[in-house]
Formats: C-alpha cells, sequence, structure tokens
C-alpha cells in the first residue's frame, strides 16, 4: 500500500470508529524549513470553538510498512488524540483571547531563507541568518512541549505588537527553557551509554571530538539553539577559555561551540557544519550551513 493510499484508508476507519460527532480531515502542514507533512486533524463537531493537534501520518506509515496491523494504528491514533484531549491540549480559541497569558509567551530560532513562507504570515526578528518566531506554551509534560506560532491574525486579535512579544518572551525564556552547557564529548558519552549513538555526528568517533568543543541547549533538548540569544553561558565560557567562541549551528535544538584558539581553519569549520546537516540532520532540524563568531571583548555574535 502506497502513502497516499495509507493516509486515505486511515481516514476512512477513523470515521467509522469515531462516527457522525467527528470530522477527520487530511491536510498537508507546512513545518520548519518548508518542510511539508501529511497530517490528519479529528476534530469535535460537538465543540466548534476547539481545535486539536495535527498527528502526523509519516512515522505510522513507517510502523504499518514494519508489519504493524492497520486497525492497531487506527486504535493508536485515538488513543493519542484521547491523551492529548485528557491533557488539555484542545483549546477553547475565543476563550484564549480573554485568558491571554504573556507568561507563556517564548521564541524560537529558525533558518530565515528556508521559512519565507511561513514567515509571510507571522511576526519574526531578523538575526543574522536566521529568523526569530513567536510562540504560545499550551503546556509542557515532560519531554513533551505542546505550543502554537504566534500568527499574524493572533498578534492583531490580541491587540500587541512584535516589540511587545519580544520584551515578554525575553523574560520567560531563562524560567521556561532553561539554558544548559555540557561538553560535546560528555553529551556524546551519554547518548552512547543511553543507546541513542545514532543521534551522533555520522562516522564521528568519541575519542574524535575536540576537547574543547561544548553544546549551548535548554533543558528540554528541545528548539534549545534560541539559548544562544538568552544565556549568559557563552560569556562565561569564552571568559574561562580565555578566548573567542566559534558558534555551530548544528541543528534548531543545539549550538555547538569552540574555542577560536583552537581551530586553524574556518572553512574546515564550515565544511564540518554543511556535511552534518546533509548527511546527519534531518530537513526540519537544520537550522544554517554557516558559522557564527562570538566576541568576547564586545559581546557581539557575527556570521564569518
Amino acid at each position: 500500500m502506497e502513502y497516499g493510499e495509507f493516509v486515505t484508508e486511515v481516514k476512512k476507519r477513523l470515521s467509522e470508529k469515531l462516527g457522525g460527532d467527528y470530522e477527520i480531515e487530511c491536510k498537508n502542514m507546512l513545518k520548519n524549513n518548508s518542510c511539508i507533512y501529511r497530517g490528519i486533524i479529528i476534530k469535535n463537531l460537538t465543540d466548534d470553538n476547539k481545535v486539536a493537534p495535527a498527528i502526523y501520518m509519516e512515522n505510522w506509515y513507517d510502523e504499518f510498512k514494519s508489519g504493524k496491523n492497520i486497525d492497531t494504528i487506527v486504535e493508536s491514533i485515538i488513543s493519542v488524540y484521547t491523551n492529548c484531549c485528557k491533557m488539555g491540549y484542545e483549546m477553547q480559541l475565543d476563550k484564549l483571547a480573554d485568558d491571554f497569558e504573556p507568561e507563556r509567551l517564548f521564541y524560537r530560532l529558525v533558518n530565515f531563507e528556508k521559512n519565507v513562507e511561513m514567515l509571510s504570515d507571522c511576526p519574526f526578528i531578523p538575526f543574522l541568518d536566521l529568523a526569530i518566531t513567536f510562540h504560545y506554551l499550551c503546556f509542557d509534560k515532560g519531554t513533551e512541549i505542546h505550543s502554537f506560532r504566534i500568527t499574524d491574525d493572533i498578534m492583531e486579535k490580541w491587540g500587541i505588537n512584535v516589540e511587545y512579544l519580544i520584551g515578554e518572551a525575553e523574560k520567560n525564556m531563562k524560567r521556561l527553557f532553561p539554558d544548559k552547557l555540557m561538553s560535546l564529548g560528555g553529551m556524546i558519552r551519554d547518548m552512547i551509554e543511553s543507546g541513542n549513538s545514532e543521534l551522533c555526528f555520522g562516522e564521528f568517533e568519541y575519542d574524535d571530538v575536540e576537547p574543547n568543543m561544548y553544546v549551548l541547549t535548554n533543558e528540554y533538548g528541545i528548539n534549545g539553539a534560541a539559548a544562544l540569544l538568552y544565556s549568559t553561558k557563552l560569556q562565561q565560557l569564552a571568559a574561562e577559555l580565555d578566548s573567542d567562541i566559534y558558534i555551530l549551528p548544528s541543528s534548531i535544538h543545539e549550538v555547538i561551540m569552540v574555542s577560536a584558539d583552537t581551530i586553524q581553519s574556518t572553512e574546515w569549520l564550515k565544511n564540518l557544519v554543511k556535511e552534518v546537516n546533509f548527511s546527519v540532520v534531518n530537513c526540519e532540524e537544520q537550522l544554517s550551513d554557516n558559522v557564527y563568531l562570538f566576541e568576547r571583548n564586545s559581546g557581539n555574535v557575527s556570521m564569518l
């Protein structure tokens, strides 16, 4: 069964299982870096003000190809939807406008050029070759973070502007997403020990890692590259190493930092970032092919 046929069949069986009180919609969803994912949206027709998350089909299709029964997959999708509802993911959109809480605003970093279409209908602030986008935290549960991106329409409905968004989000970042600094070698060692060695950089071995390489992210390890904008640990690391810092935007989830005094060739760094993006980091999680420089004396970040 081809992917399109699989999605159609899942939609049909969901409709049969859930009955007439629910509407099942298949929709192409524009994600980060202009990646398109096929999502199924389950809408409860008895409450028009509620919206539910899109449930993306790619992983379910992989499970189907691995031998899982399609009826089992349908039951699992219903379970995911039900759990989202129980955890409070569904939102009263009209009520949200009245109960808007600025303490839930935060920002992320994405690639500007790869997200031109997405950025066309949402507020953002340019930063080097990146863009700062704004989001609203619905809730977090362990490693699960449920949020939505602030669009121009939402910003207008709330009666706020970009200056307000950046001001409030800046206040919230350290509280919502505490920054975290660790050595790259230590992170890779922990990943290998936890059985996640496939997340490492391709064929690089632990012993090949530059000892003065560090990772900056947040406590969740999700969209942690934004810590570059609010973490004081970058300045502290530069002071500790008594060096400027090269920043490798390895993904939207983290950046890698290395003492500029230990690097003989910036071209090697640029090629490293491009190679990792091409061979290891999936399209949606890529941040940039460029390398940045943090100057410890000025505190400025520039692009090489």
